[in-house]
């Protein structure tokens, strides 16, 4: 099971790890509908200082019409040591008496324990439009033991001279100061080449409503020759408060690999080409600042052969650095290894799940790799069945546990999973050689 042939000295450490193991995965959803999280589900499920575990997901089918096919946007909270609350919709999305929703949410805790959700939202979209024809990026915000309004906030608002300004699958990030930081890919300047937007809010967190598409553009489609159009990105702040962004150049498996940093304050950037051929649309690679200023990416690599033999990825800019190291197979080996998410702790360990697929056996695995060993020197099973498992999504409590929710990716619907380390945290391990 240890992939990476661990050395004589490190067994005592192995031993000990082997005997550790998830709860029995939980399936939070009940099959009524077609539940899925983001597609990019680094930002679905958070802690707040009093150790409430929060998950935000949706439901609905391709097709989006009102009434008919709404879309939902789902919150559920988990009390340390208790049971989920039930799921509760968070988005007022109607077009008239009609519900119609969005899509792809992402959640950021703020220091006063406010819970933030963004996604990507129909209501401004027309029938004639087929629904898809002017989607935007809406919010709304949870306090500390509270309630989510009963009024989104709309933070864009089209500035486009054609039909199809839509924005898509916004990701959120948050200072310690308590700014937030929203990125999505938006059609608003050329409706045939997608760009990245980002968007900040005060220092308390509020953004100005319906802010104009236009000012939050990032780059730029027409320095490029139109193409190719730039989508699903992720986002990171660090403590200076510069915001570090990844993204995948086109539509498909097998896309470039893009990163920039943006300075507070700045609306500029240089963006980086980080690998060729090697990122999937379906699969959008994930960024985090660690607490010692280093940026770390995850990915599954798609190059040479896409959805055939995939690897989990790791780059890493180390504080101060320019560029990247090279990257580092965390998980490289037989099958494909796909879909990865990350946390960085405060050790500098970097917590991965993923999806493992091997001949017809599909897992979602957990594991930690060691910069200093640079090696995966921990992992294990997070799932106790095969299945059409996707998207997992991770978060490290306080206890040092790891808190992993993922989708179950049926054809007929979906439903969402949640299952915990539940022997020893991260932080006994330490004890061993």
């Amino acid at each position: 099971m240890f992939a990476f042939g661990l050395c004589l000295q490190s067994m005592t450490a192995a031993t000990a790890f082997a005997a550790q193991t998830f709860t029995v995965p939980e399936k939070l959803t009940d099959g009524a509908a077609d539940y899925q999280l983001s597609r990019t589900p680094g930002k679905v499920i958070a802690f707040d200082t009093l150790g409430n575990l929060h998950v935000v997901y949706w439901s609905g089918v391709q097709v989006t019409v009102p009434a008919t096919f709404p879309n939902f946007i789902y919150h559920r909270l988990r009390p340390p040591g208790g049971a989920w609350s039930p799921q509760v919709s968070i988005d007022d999305s109607f077009i008239a008496a009609d519900k119609i929703g969005g899509r792809h949410p992402s959640l950021a805790i703020t220091p006063d324990d406010k819970v933030h959700v963004v996604w990507h939202d129909h209501r401004q979209s027309t029938g004639p439009g087929s629904w898809i024809d002017n989607i935007e990026i809406y919010m709304d915000s949870r306090p500390a033991g509270g309630s989510f309004s009963a009024t989104d906030i709309r933070l864009t608002n089209s500035t486009a001279v054609h039909l199809g300004d839509n924005g898509f699958t916004p990701q959120l990030a948050v200072e310690a100061s308590g700014r937030l930081q929203v990125a999505w890919y938006d059609f608003n300047q050329d409706q045939n080449a997608s760009d990245i937007y980002l968007l900040s809010s005060d220092l308390s967190g509020v953004f100005t409503p319906a802010s104009p598409v236009a000012t939050a553009q990032l780059t730029d489609a027409s320095t490029r020759g139109g193409a190719p159009s730039y989508s699903v990105p992720d986002i990171a702040v660090d403590a200076a408060g510069t915001r570090h962004l990844v993204w995948v150049a086109g539509f498909a498996a097998g896309d470039d690999l893009y990163y920039a940093s943006v300075a507070q304050g700045s609306g500029t950037t240089t963006e980086q080409l980080l690998a060729t051929a090697a990122a999937d649309f379906f699969d959008p690679p994930k960024i985090e600042v660690a607490s010692n200023g280093d940026v770390w990416i995850v990915y599954g690599d798609d190059a040479p052969t896409p959805n055939s033999a995939e690897d989990v990825i790791l780059l890493r800019k180390r504080s101060g650095q320019a560029g990247f190291d090279p990257p580092i197979g965390a998980v490289a080996r037989a099958g494909r290894q796909f879909a990865p998410d990350f946390v960085v702790d405060d050790l500098g360990l970097v917590h991965l799940v993923w999806v493992d697929k091997v001949a017809s056996v599909t897992s979602v695995m957990y594991g930690i790799y060691d910069p200093n060993a640079g090696a995966l020197t921990r992992e294990m099973t997070v799932t106790d069945f095969s299945g059409p498992w996707a998207r997992p999504s991770l978060a490290v409590g306080a206890d040092g546990f790891a808190y992993v929710v993922f989708e179950q990716d049926d054809l007929s619907g979906g439903d969402i999973w949640f299952a915990v380390n539940n022997k020893s945290g991260t932080r006994d391990w330490m004890a061993y050689p």
